[in-house]
């Protein structure tokens, strides 16, 4: 599903989404392929067990039973997720966590920041399938509003909006920029301007390592994993960037809770790991059941 700035409805998108369902239905009839499920990652709180989309802060659904709509109208087993622990599962199953067994996936998109946590080889959901929502730990109280309603949630800080809306207030304030011209400015075009000695957006991209770091570190000594897999948008990060980020959770976290830990990028771009994930979810839930029958 989409991140707009805007709130969407979800009737506004139903027709699209299912359009879309539908003619990858169509694929598979063409080819005489078994279905065994539909996938759907979401934005926001998802209660996993119930297929609910309870809270997505960023396109102002609540309470929107997704898994029964889609069930009712393709006659097909639903399985629905937060998407950034389904990227985090597809890395799991196709990226460069597959022999990890503690890894933490960390991806943001233009609008939010989102995890999934595998513990033990699994992927952690918490009592109804709420865990992983990273983005909304107050890390600076002083800080924004964000889309949840709270003030200084840790997307605020390293979230690309957030991120150019600073960086766009700055140079309407006077500081000089060669991205002041920009219409549409993102984290790659700040890495770029960066590149070029621009002195604002080296120190805005310092302070997002920085902030990331610090994140970071607070999940080291959470969680104590092996790998962290930075995702979305993160994957353009330059390798002296990683660097920075590593050095700032070696130095922020408790020394044997850092101790030997990877920061990585991660290999799938985030609409393909979305995807993929998606997948997996079915096909992990037909797995534990072996007698699951497909459904033409």
């Amino acid at each position: 599903f989409p991140n707009p700035d805007n709130y969407l409805a979800f009737d506004t998108l139903q027709p699209e989404i299912e359009a879309l369902v539908q003619s990858a239905i169509d694929v598979h009839a063409a080819h005489n392929c078994d279905l065994l499920g539909i996938g759907i990652g979401l934005t926001g709180l998802v209660n996993v067990d119930e297929g609910i989309s309870i809270h997505s802060p960023n396109l102002g659904w609540r309470n929107l039973p997704i898994r029964d709509i889609f069930e009712d109208r393709f006659k097909l087993p639903v399985f629905v997720g937060n998407g950034a622990a389904l990227a985090a599962l597809s890395e799991r199953h196709y990226g460069l966590s597959q022999d990890v067994q503690n890894s933490i996936y960390v991806a943001t998109s233009h609008t939010g920041v989102g995890s999934g946590i595998f513990i033990n080889n699994q992927l952690f959901h918490g009592v109804r399938g709420y865990a992983g929502e990273i983005g909304h730990m107050v890390v600076n109280p002083a800080g924004t509003r964000c889309g949840c309603g709270r003030i200084g949630c840790w997307e605020t800080e390293i979230g690309e909006r957030h991120i150019a809306q600073r960086l766009i207030a700055r140079i309407a304030a006077g500081e000089k920029s060669i991205l002041a011209d920009q219409t549409d400015i993102t984290l790659r075009g700040i890495l770029n301007a960066a590149a070029q000695d621009d002195a604002l957006a080296i120190e805005t991209i310092d302070t997002l390592c920085r902030m990331l770091g610090l994140g970071l570190a607070n999940l080291v000594n959470i969680f104590n994993p092996d790998m962290i897999v930075l995702g979305g948008i993160f994957r353009d990060l330059p390798q002296p960037c990683i660097a920075r980020v590593q050095q700032i959770v070696e130095s922020e976290a408790m020394g044997v809770a850092s101790s030997g830990i990877q920061i990585i990028r991660g290999a799938l771009p985030m609409e393909d790991a979305c995807v993929l994930g998606a997948a997996a979810l079915v096909l992990d839930d037909v797995l534990r059941v072996p007698t699951f029958h497909a459904i033409r």
